[in-house]
């Protein structure tokens, strides 16, 4: 159904793209629902910048940290959904 009403797959590989220039491509590509990794998820807000459109981070696979929300709070937009599934 998601793709039905307009929306697009964006596969980043990141071993090819450094945090920063994934941040960059999150921003660039106006990405809305990101689901990762914590350890990757730590790695992208180690970079300090904010990402703007992403309104859903889903975390799987580890436990999240105290530290994991309050950089979730700092990077992404007022509003934005952190899930841990």
């Amino acid at each position: 159904m998601t793709f039905y009403v307009g929306a697009t797959l964006c596969l980043l590989d990141p071993k090819k793209l450094d945090p920063k220039k994934t941040c960059g491509y999150l921003n660039f590509l106006q990405v809305s629902i990101l689901p990762t990794y914590p350890i990757f998820f730590r790695l992208l807000t180690k970079v300090k910048q904010s990402i703007q459109y992403v309104r859903i981070v889903e975390l799987s696979g580890e436990i999240l940290t105290k530290q994991d929300m309050i950089n979730f709070n700092c990077f992404f937009a007022e509003g934005s959904v952190l899930l841990n599934t």
